[in-house]
């Protein structure tokens, strides 16, 4: 089950996305909008710790910071 770590309406937003694709039996647009989630709620953890995170800059390099 997906639950709320970030803000309460996106995830639910999200969540809701997900169920539905799920549902439709489309999961190719199910992980697009759980890939955009994660994305944005992992940038949004970096800025505490002052890691950089720009547009052009993969995910998979902001894990490595």
């Amino acid at each position: 089950m997906l639950t709320a770590i970030a803000d309460e309406r996106d995830f639910e937003v999200v969540a809701k996305h997900v169920r539905e694709a799920i549902e439709k039996n489309l999961p190719e647009r199910g992980l697009d909008r759980l890939h955009t989630f994660v994305n944005k709620f992992i940038r949004m953890i970096c800025e505490p710790y002052s890691i950089t995170n720009t547009r052009d800059k993969p995910l998979h390099n902001v894990f490595g910071e």
